[in-house]
């Protein structure tokens, strides 16, 4: 039998790999040594998000001390020696470990590390708070050092401009070479001591020269004021390489949202990602943004007050839109005028509304004729010209519908769904028995995954429904995947994390 690495290209078990999840990432790893060196790099490219923590404190413990452990292992014997002068034991740290795992990490949380590093010193020290405030910032500084050395390995930098971050590890140094290769930066900016405005500044301002490949930048704001507003607006207009930004605006005011969807104009030629989070749009001017004509994914997530005044300068921006996530209720006339502002009307291909309206169901095949992936919710009035709808999208492969409002048994036919290509449906409301049977009885998409996120009716038999699902599933051929709340109390079933597929989790 030929050996798997004489079979598959490194590069092919990397793909493979990039797909698992942490648990079973760590199965591979205890197969043997081959599977060992290709799992570890993966396992150690996030270590702070891979965890897995569980609500056994004792258990989290360990595993962040272990972590925390294995990296102060992995310092310079000068750093382990200004250590040892806190009092903190290092003598089972002297050999090196068995594999150089600063150069697998590829994504760098400051708040995380920060964070476990506390909750290490904490277990370990007995000593007054200011003390064991030193050896953290110690360890931080030495640690960080480490990780933005010379390993050139990191991808995504995560930082928080808050009380807590050290102003000397911000500075512009020898030990920023390691952030040559960073993609992604995300900067949580909340309040702090203005003593550190100064550095921070000057990081913001050094972060072009130092990263100067940067493709993402994501901010996340709780808190603004005027000065920094302008810092961060200066980098999106210095980094050349800016593909995707991302927008949180928690702090109610309007420093930043203005002046950074006026500055895209700036990266015109290089965006095709937009996400705003939060953003109050009353008498925001968005003009900026027509000119970004290689905006191909744009996501409006719990934003308000979104007017068609706001947005009609923009309808003859003919955005070549392939994803737009509209997880905001803006009303029928603002979304029919955003659906109206693609290039034409095949781009796009991916779908989110919050709230479908009857008019926005009507035309929505007219709109955009080419959906693949549709994930919509719709209320009582909209419901019954869903099916209609589903027949004109000819090339549709993923629906999802979720429905508010008050349950009406009696809104829904979806029986006779004709159409080719639809493999996946997902429906988020009560269906009764003969809604169901309706569905499937008649349904000629050939079907692989079937999710009823629903709670079984009261008055009837579980058994009814899962005789309906298995008459189905045995005449149609098709069916792989099912996904019911209450199956699991019957059989053993995959979580409805690993059944379903959404278009957010998709970018």
């Amino acid at each position: 039998m030929q050996k798997i690495e004489k079979i598959f290209p490194q590069e092919i078990l990397d793909q493979i790999l990039s797909h698992l999840n942490v648990n079973q990432l760590f199965s591979c790893l205890l197969t043997n040594r081959y599977w060992c060196r290709l799992t570890i790099p993966f396992i150690w490219s996030s270590p702070f998000h891979n965890l897995n923590l569980t609500k056994n404190i004792e258990n989290n413990n360990i595993k962040i001390g272990s972590l925390i452990k294995i990296y102060i292992s992995c310092l310079q014997k000068n750093d382990k020696l200004l250590l040892e002068q806190f009092g903190l034991d290092l003598s089972n740290f002297s050999s090196p470990p068995l594999f150089n795992y600063v150069k697998f990490l590829k994504v760098l949380d400051y708040k995380l590390l920060e964070e476990y590093v506390v909750n290490v010193i904490r277990n370990t020290l007995n000593a007054e708070d200011q003390i064991l405030i030193n050896v953290v910032m110690t360890i931080m500084k030495s640690l960080c050092n480490m990780f933005m050395g010379g390993e050139q390995t990191l991808k995504n930098l995560i930082l928080p401009f808050n009380g807590q971050i050290l102003p000397e590890i911000l500075l512009p140094n020898e030990y920023n070479s390691g952030l040559t290769n960073l993609q992604k930066i995300k900067f949580f900016v909340g309040s702090f001591n203005r003593s550190k405005l100064k550095n921070i500044l000057e990081f913001l301002d050094a972060i072009p020269r130092i990263a100067p490949n940067i493709t993402c930048l994501d901010i996340d704001v709780n808190f603004m004021d005027k000065i920094m507003a302008d810092a961060l607006v200066s980098l999106i207009e210095r980094l050349n390489h800016l593909t995707n930004f991302k927008l949180r605006e928690k702090s109610g005011g309007r420093q930043i949202i203005e002046k950074a969807i006026n500055n895209l104009s700036s990266r015109a030629l290089s965006l095709t990602l937009l996400e705003l989070h939060n953003v109050h749009f009353h008498d925001l001017p968005l003009t900026g943004l027509a000119e970004c004509k290689k905006l191909e994914n744009l996501l409006i997530i719990q934003c308000c007050c979104l007017t068609y005044s706001n947005w009609q300068p923009l309808e003859d921006a003919k955005f070549p839109l392939k994803v737009l996530y509209l997880d905001s209720d803006f009303g029928s006339e603002v979304t029919i005028s955003i659906l109206k502002s693609t290039k034409n009307n095949q781009s796009i291909k991916q779908l989110h509304l919050s709230s479908a309206t009857k008019n926005i169901i009507e035309i929505l095949a007219n709109l955009c004729p080419g959906l693949i992936h549709l994930d919509i919710c719709v209320n009582n009035f909209s419901l019954p010209f869903i099916k209609n709808m589903i027949f004109e999208l000819k090339e549709l492969q993923y629906l999802t519908i979720m429905k508010f409002g008050i349950h009406n048994p009696r809104t829904l036919d979806l029986g006779n769904i004709h159409t080719s290509f639809l493999h996946y449906l997902e429906i988020n409301f009560i269906l009764t028995i003969e809604q169901l049977d309706a569905l499937l009885s008649h349904c000629q998409a050939p079907l692989k995954t079937l999710i009823l996120n629903q709670y079984l009716d009261k008055y009837q038999k579980a058994d009814e429904y899962f005789l309906i699902i298995l008459k189905f599933a045995k005449e149609k051929g098709t069916l792989k995947r099912l996904f019911m709340k209450e199956l699991s109390n019957y059989v053993q079933i995959l979580s409805y994390n690993e059944v379903r597929i959404n278009i957010y989790e998709l970018l």
